[in-house]
């Protein structure tokens, strides 16, 4: 796909890597493929959660701000979804455990927030394979939309010390 890719661009009129990074990104993009396509239809994904760790006391902001961040990204206020209505690009907003009675978003919540994962796991086995279950329903769900590359991105106060977290048992 790579090798078609890199021929097609020699035969379009134009002077070759001319365009730059463009002709890179069509490259990796018809790798990853597997083929050609005809158009990039993309949709990115935020996830939006509280994180129990937020209670220790060590992070700059209080957890009501991931509910309300996440409100502003649904009302189009945010910097992540101004940027993308600027590329065209749809945004789905999924609630993955916000501290609410009633999801804010897409539901794919399984607890609301997760638990202080200093005293206890953040979630059960269950919450995450709930959590899994409806993300990969959603993709499916993209992917039979016609939508052939799909971004993802988070929010959630106290999301970079989880991440830490989470790399440092994986490493």
């Amino acid at each position: 796909a790579k090798q078609r890719a890199e021929a097609h661009l020699l035969q379009l009129c134009m002077i070759p890597n001319s365009m730059g990074i463009w002709e890179t990104c069509f490259t990796r993009l018809a790798t990853a493929w597997g083929e050609m396509k005809e158009e990039i239809r993309p949709t990115h994904v935020v996830f939006s959660a509280d994180n129990g760790i937020v209670s220790e006391g060590y992070i700059g902001f209080g957890g009501e701000i991931t509910k309300k961040h996440t409100l502003t990204m649904l009302r189009g206020g945010a910097a992540v979804t101004c940027l993308a209505k600027y590329a065209n690009i749809p945004v789905e907003i999924v609630d993955v455990g916000i501290i609410s009675e009633r999801p804010i978003g897409r539901d794919g919540k399984a607890h609301e927030g997760t638990r202080n994962f200093l005293h206890e796991p953040a979630m059960t086995g269950d919450e995450y394979q709930s959590v899994c279950h409806k993300a990969k329903a959603l993709i499916a769900e993209l992917a039979g939309k016609g939508v052939n590359i799909i971004s993802f991105g988070e929010m959630g106060i106290g999301n970079t010390t989880t991440s830490a977290a989470v790399l440092s048992a994986i490493t």
